[in-house]
């Protein structure tokens, strides 16, 4: 069992008051992994005030209830932008509107309260969009795309066309966002008891006008059109 796991392991044990023992001893034995993991996904902004919420390097667990907003420490500018987060556990609710996942702006300052509060753009955990920026209809598979413990969020972002996909699995949605600003950053809304995410990935797309985005792509597949 590599340190990593069992860094996860004594981290999620509670001691008969509900509170993480030990945590700043835990988190110390856990080798710094950074230079890996600045190549191949986000790492977290562990100098913004997160409250409660532990962070290490793209990883944050939150430990009780109450909102803290956390974003990656490299913003998103030009370009097609593609990055994930792995849902290691949902929280201690069945409440869907309890973690948020989008992006913010570089003036964001709301981390005591959720992405679009500060100016963001996300997806709640029941699929509701908050902040400026709407579903396209007639592009995706679903209405509202739900995820939890388990998934991987996919996010792609156009950012000279002002649009956001994101899918889990098979599904995924498309919304337009509005009033857009040049640099923005990867975020997460975190509110419940034991939830845990990682960023998982990132890679900057190549523009390919012939085959667009992933709607175009599903457009086509639902005319029928074969590439």
């Amino acid at each position: 069992m590599d340190a990593e796991v069992k860094w996860l392991e004594r981290a999620s044990t509670l001691d008969p008051f509900g509170s993480y023992l030990h945590v700043s001893a835990i988190a110390s034995q856990l080798p710094s992994r950074a230079a890996m993991l600045r190549n191949a996904s986000f790492l977290i902004d562990a100098t913004t005030p997160h409250g409660d919420v532990l962070v290490n390097e793209n990883r944050a667990i939150k430990p009780a209830t109450g909102w803290v907003t956390i974003h990656s420490v490299e913003p998103v500018t030009s370009g097609v932008h593609e990055w994930s987060i792995k849902i290691e556990n949902q929280g201690e609710t069945s409440d869907g509107s309890g973690l948020m996942l989008g992006v913010v702006p570089k003036s964001f300052c709301r981390y005591d309260s959720f992405i679009s509060q500060g100016g963001g753009w996300c997806l709640s955990r029941a699929g509701k969009f908050y902040g400026q920026w709407k579903r396209v209809e007639g592009l995706g598979t679903t209405s509202a795309l739900v995820f939890g413990t388990g998934d991987t969020v996919v996010f792609e972002l156009d950012v000279e066309a002002s649009r956001m996909t994101v899918s889990v699995g098979d599904r995924f949605i498309v919304g337009e966002i509005s009033k857009l600003t040049p640099e923005v950053y990867p975020a997460a809304s975190l509110h419940y008891r034991q939830q845990h995410i990682y960023f998982e990935g990132k890679r900057l797309k190549e523009r390919k006008p012939a085959e667009g985005g992933w709607f175009q792509r599903s457009l086509h597949q639902n005319c029928g059109v074969v590439f």
